[in-house]
């Protein structure tokens, strides 16, 4: 498990900072409450509602991040 999540950071991160035009540090702030309860609960599931905050945080449009999620 632990590979997994070495290997979601040092490639997905990248991708996902530059397709996202966003800091680094902003990316991370938006993804780290969803992976902590996806990583706790080993379930994207109850990761949802995490994520769906996270994009309504990000300002994505609520329809669209409900939709893509």
């Amino acid at each position: 498990m632990l590979w997994t999540l070495l290997a979601a950071v040092v490639l997905l991160y990248p991708i996902g900072i530059s397709a996202g035009g966003m800091s680094p540090k902003a990316f991370v702030s938006f993804c780290t409450p969803a992976q902590a309860v996806a990583f706790a609960s080993r379930s994207s599931l109850a990761a949802l509602p995490a994520m769906i905050e996270s994009g309504e945080r990000a300002e994505l449009p609520p329809i669209v991040a409900r939709f893509i999620l």
